[in-house]
């Protein structure tokens, strides 16, 4: 007898929007990732261009008030842009944080149809063991009577 779960296509099912939801979670936590990098460059170009001022201020070169001034400007609207992109990561990470909740339900749901199948699986085997028994108790029987009638 071959074992059939009866609610195997909802399993398929959660399955399918457990992993919509994985990609989904994916997805935003990739796109937060590229935002957090975006202003590690940020941070970095700013270090950079610290040091530039440092040795520009060192040399005392002709022009290089001016290059300190553009490159005081440049920081002021990369911090302008990491402000911008703080705000974005945090809009980010609350999504993140929603899809993950998405997806955490999507795996318990996943999970409970796993454990109902298990379980049914179990009966299944319960109930082969059972009639392999009776079957094996009837062959006993049969040969028990065969070997009276001798």
């Amino acid at each position: 007898m071959k074992f059939v779960f009866r609610l195997e296509a909802v399993l398929k099912q959660r399955q399918q929007v457990e992993a919509e939801a994985q990609r989904e979670y994916l997805q935003a936590k990739a796109q937060l990732d590229e935002c957090l990098e975006r202003i590690e460059v940020c941070y970095r170009d700013i270090r950079q261009t610290r040091q530039q001022i440092a040795e520009a201020e060192k040399s005392a070169r002709v022009g290089s008030l001016d290059w300190i001034q553009q490159a005081e400007s440049y920081m002021k609207g990369l911090e302008i842009k990491i402000h911008r992109e703080r705000q974005t990561a945090r809009e980010h990470m609350m999504e993140v944080e929603a899809k993950q909740e998405v997806l955490v339900e999507a795996a318990k749901e996943r999970k409970a149809m796993d454990v109902l199948r298990e379980r049914k699986w179990q009966e299944h085997r319960a109930l082969l063991r059972k009639m392999e028994s009776k079957e094996l108790d009837d062959i006993s029987v049969m040969r028990a009577k065969r070997s009276q009638l001798r």
